[in-house]
């Protein structure tokens, strides 16, 4: 036996011991490189204390080996080294040991060992100079087994120079190279919380040319603890600009956001996103933002249609509102064709806020029938705004006739659904899972079905774990559910008319009378979507349009 390659090895005295704890079975490894490695760190969920176990120190080399020796270091603080146990195979290949205790000195040697946090190296060498084991295997050098005493992740280090010795024949005994060291880590803590908020702000606003307008942005914690939240506007049109109080703002508080419009400000209507960032995750809503010009008003027709007899008058009244500064006066007229023996007035000819004007349409006996849409101008001088009357002129009625008004009622009918109480929908990573939900609708009337999630959390359209049946939704799918509708054959493919998204919810159908109403359920599984049972509750509901 070459004892110097030995004590390389172990850094220490050698030591044969008959008895010995079979460690885990070797496993092959064919990555052809040497390495020194620990197999068997464990996962403990939920984290604890006070159990045990145990990991092998072990070998792989590129080539056959001839013998290998490691020292382990760990964390002395979260576990306490029990026993010590010689690999099994190399002991039964006939291996000799170097730096592992003898039976006498193991207590010495393990407390030793957990005082400083570190196994001093052991290692084999096989003392006939011709066995060996072979290579991409992994083979045992030793085991050691740990009990946790603390709760917290820590690492077990393979250390001390490791080495490994060429079991070849042209080469036996020499050193080889150690090309990679693998830790084993051992986890026993609880993964941390991503913090995570929402943010909120009114779907729209308005403000004046030259002026300014406030709004509120709220914020909510939705998990953990958030950071301080940053709050920013993109989109904004030009002569606008925005500014936040307080900003940054405390996850779960409220802010002012500040519109401030220039003489010059574009008018129109555009659309304004509001992002907060706490430096980890950004959240966004949207604001249409309305920018109304200067002495702007609005224009309206009451009532907006007018039916007449040909040659008889009709009415309706042309009011203004004012939107800012204000309206002043505003001359009315009709710009848009009359047809044949129809006229108009304006009585006054112009309106001011709070006083609208009566316009009437005069007809003559031989005024062509039919409908038409009649534009209605208001000028103030500034602004030209719109609106439109439908006029109806009927044909006279013929000599010596006489109107009959006929009335009649109609009930509301009756309406019923029926679908399944319940359905099961298996759920594939990376596929599009789907499934049928056969509803059916009972009715004497014009019906539409309407498809929703009753659910006003976060989840809304998603499947999630935990709800129903406690009403808190643990985690959900990355995607949402849909409702599809209305399938048909295209190109030897299956599509379909509707697709309803449960997020915003929709119609998933129409019909008169009683109908089968064939509903497909269609859920897409993400490749990073958690194992779980998965749950939601759809809404269908069938109304009258009546």
């Amino acid at each position: 036996m070459n004892r110097s390659k030995l004590a390389a090895l172990s850094a220490g005295a050698m030591f044969l011991v008959a008895t010995v704890i079979a460690p885990a079975a070797a496993l092959a490894d064919t990555g052809n490189t040497n390495t020194i490695k620990v197999i068997g760190a464990p996962t403990i969920n939920p984290p604890a204390t006070g159990g045990s176990f145990t990991v092998n120190i072990v070998a792989n080399g590129s080539v056959d080996i001839g013998g290998a020796g490691a020292g382990l270091a760990f964390d002395n603080t979260k576990l306490t080294l029990t026993a010590l146990a010689k690999g099994a195979a190399v002991v039964t290949n006939g291996a000799g040991f170097g730096g592992f205790p003898s039976v006498a000195n193991t207590a010495t040697f393990i407390a030793t060992a957990n005082t400083n946090g570190q196994i001093p190296n052991i290692g084999y060498f096989y003392t006939d100079g011709s066995s060996f084991d072979a290579a991409n295997t992994n083979v045992t050098i030793y085991s050691a087994t740990f009990t946790v005493s603390a709760v917290g992740d820590s690492v077990l280090a393979p250390n001390q120079s490791p080495a490994m010795l060429d079991g070849t024949a042209a080469g036996y005994g020499n050193a080889l190279t150690i090309d990679s060291v693998v830790n084993g880590n051992v986890v026993n803590s609880t993964a941390p919380v991503t913090p995570v908020f929402s943010i909120s702000a009114p779907a729209s606003a308005s403000v004046n040319q030259g002026a300014t307008n406030d709004v509120t942005v709220t914020t909510a914690i939705v998990q953990g603890t958030p950071g301080a939240i940053t709050l920013s506007t993109t989109g904004l049109p030009a002569g606008v600009s925005t500014s936040f109080s307080p900003n940054p703002v405390s996850a779960g508080s409220s802010s002012t956001l500040t519109f401030t419009a220039t003489a010059a400000a574009a008018p129109g209507t555009f659309a304004v996103t509001v992002s907060g960032t706490d430096g980890t995750t950004t959240q966004t809503d949207s604001i249409n933002l309305t920018v109304v010009g200067a002495n702007d008003f609005s224009i309206a027709a009451t009532p907006a249609s007018v039916s007449i007899t040909a040659g008889n008058t009709g009415t309706t009244s042309v009011s203004v509102a004012q939107i800012t500064p204000t309206a002043g006066t505003v001359a009315l007229s009709v710009t848009s064709s009359l047809p044949s023996g129809v006229t108009t007035s304006f009585s006054p000819t112009a309106a001011v806020v709070g006083t609208p004007s009566t316009l009437t349409f005069t007809t003559t006996a031989a005024a062509t029938p039919g409908t038409y849409s009649v534009t209605v101008s208001g000028d103030n001088g500034t602004n030209v705004k719109t609106t439109t009357v439908t006029l109806t002129v009927n044909g006279p009625a013929p000599a010596n006739a006489q109107d009959v008004n006929v009335n009649g009622t109609m009930d509301g009918g009756f309406i019923g659904l029926s679908c399944p109480s319940s359905v099961a929908m298996p759920l594939v990573r990376g596929n599009t899972n789907r499934t049928n939900v056969p509803c059916s609708v009972y009715t004497n009337t014009v019906w539409n079905l309407n498809t929703s999630d009753p659910a006003t959390d976060a989840y809304k359209g998603f499947m999630v774990t935990g709800r129903p049946v406690d009403n808190v939704a643990n985690f959900a799918l990355a995607n949402s559910m849909h409702v599809l509708s209305g399938a048909s054959i295209v190109a030897g493919e299956i599509v379909y008319a509707t697709d309803v998204d449960l997020v915003t919810g929709g119609s998933s159908a129409t019909g008169t009378n009683s109908a089968t109403v064939p509903l497909v359920l269609s859920q897409f599984v993400a490749g990073g979507d958690r194992a779980g049972a998965y749950g939601i509750q759809i809404l269908f509901s069938a109304v009258s349009v009546f």
